[in-house]
C-alpha cells in the first residue's frame, strides 16, 4: 500500500509538490503512522494467544485487558475514518 501510494506521489497523479503542500496529505500520513503504532499492542496480544489457540484453549484475558484492546481497536477505526476523510478532501482539491 505504501509503495503504490508513494509511486503516485512521486511518479503519477498530481506530483509531489501538490501532495507535500497539502495539509490533508500530512494529516493522512500522521493518521497512518498513529494507526500503525496503535496496532502494535493488539497484534502482540494476538500473537501471544496463538500458543493457547493451538492447544485448543480459548485465550485468557482480564477484564481490563479486554477493555484496553477494545478501546485501541475502536480508536484505530476512528483514525482510519479520518484517513478516508482526508483522502476525500484531497481528491476534491481542499487544502491547496
Amino acid at each position: 500500500m505504501l509503495v503504490v501510494g508513494f509511486m503516485r506521489v512521486f511518479y503519477f497523479e498530481k506530483g509531489s509538490a501538490y501532495y507535500f503542500g497539502n495539509p490533508f496529505f500530512h494529516a493522512k500520513m500522521g493518521l497512518f503512522i498513529a494507526v500503525g503504532v496503535l496496532s502494535i499492542y493488539p497484534t502482540v496480544r494476538f500473537i501471544k494467544w496463538r500458543s493457547q489457540m493451538t492447544d485448543g484453549k480459548a485465550p485468557t484475558l482480564s477484564s481490563s485487558e479486554y477493555k484496553t484492546i477494545r478501546a485501541v481497536l475502536r480508536l484505530e477505526l476512528g483514525l482510519l475514518l479520518g484517513m478516508v476523510l482526508c483522502a476525500a478532501l484531497m481528491a476534491r482539491g481542499f487544502g491547496y
